[in-house]
């Protein structure tokens, strides 16, 4: 019989500001598997593969990262008590380790909180060089290096700024409520503020932008509004739902720029129609 190749999948319990979409980790999630006798439930699931192959297994624990730094290096431990109790499975010269995408994106523009990427290795200093650690920083390599600009539509109940944006360009918000800054491109007196919901023109209750962006109180029709940090987001979850034209892009180098990709026609969408 051939290498078996095994994936354990584990997801530290999160954090009570983590959005409840992504939260694998916690006691009442089906797919959860690393619980409180997660030495009892890894070794029960490696006894299920027959003894003949044991010896010849491929293992990869994927752990997401945190930006607290008491929980990277607490996920960090835990991993590294969680292949030590399986040692007996795996194969010496194979024992990977996928610690995921957990460089986080400042978001919110905290000013702290947010590890640096060697902050961030220097958690998993604990594994040796008989493991083979892979990182998988992604998002936070391009997420931060674009944003979606549109314009203002009007003011609806004094707080809901309506914008052409939506979830069609980004649907992280509606998916799992995921936070992504507001402002207008023109700068602004933060004295004269207030918090307004921030919508597309989208008939669906979930199209939302952000619900608590901070916007000046006076806000005229076709202003131009920005959408922050979507670099990793946006063209590639991008619709046509409600006959919605997917926008162009403009690359920006220094104080140049240039167009990289058309917005969708009528054409565009009905191409693929018979």
């Amino acid at each position: 019989m051939g290498m078996v190749n095994v994936q354990v999948k584990c997801k530290p319990l999160f954090s009570e500001d983590t959005s409840l979409m992504l939260i694998l980790g916690s006691i009442t999630n089906e797919y959860l598997l690393y619980r409180k006798h997660w030495k009892q439930d890894v070794k029960s699931s490696f006894g299920l593969i027959p003894i003949s192959t044991r010896k010849c297994i491929n293992t990869i624990l994927q752990l997401p990262g945190k930006p607290v730094k008491s929980e990277r290096r607490e996920c960090s431990s835990t991993l590294k008590l969680i292949m030590e109790s399986i040692a007996d499975f795996l194969e010496p010269s194979r024992k990977v380790v996928n610690v995921g995408g957990g460089l986080a994106i400042n978001y919110e523009k905290k000013a702290q909180g947010y590890p640096t990427p060697q902050e961030y290795t220097e958690c998993f200093n604990n594994f040796g060089e008989d493991y083979t650690l892979i990182f998988e920083p992604g998002r936070s390599l391009v997420g931060s290096t674009a944003c979606c600009i549109g314009r203002s539509l009007g003011v609806k109940n004094d707080n809901i700024l309506v914008t052409n944006m939506s979830m069609t360009e980004c649907i992280r918000p509606a998916l799992y409520q995921a936070y992504h800054q507001v402002t207008l491109a023109k700068k602004t007196d933060k004295n004269d503020a207030k918090i307004y919901k921030v919508v597309g023109p989208v008939c669906e209750s979930a199209d939302f932008l952000n619900k608590t962006a901070q916007l000046p109180s006076e806000i005229n029709t076709n202003q131009l509004v920005i959408l922050w940090d979507v670099g990793a987001y946006c063209h590639v979850l991008s619709s046509n739902y409600n006959m919605r034209p997917r926008r162009a892009e403009f690359l920006v180098t220094g104080c140049e720029f240039r167009q990289i990709r058309r917005q969708d026609t009528f054409e565009d969408m009905m191409a693929t129609f018979c």
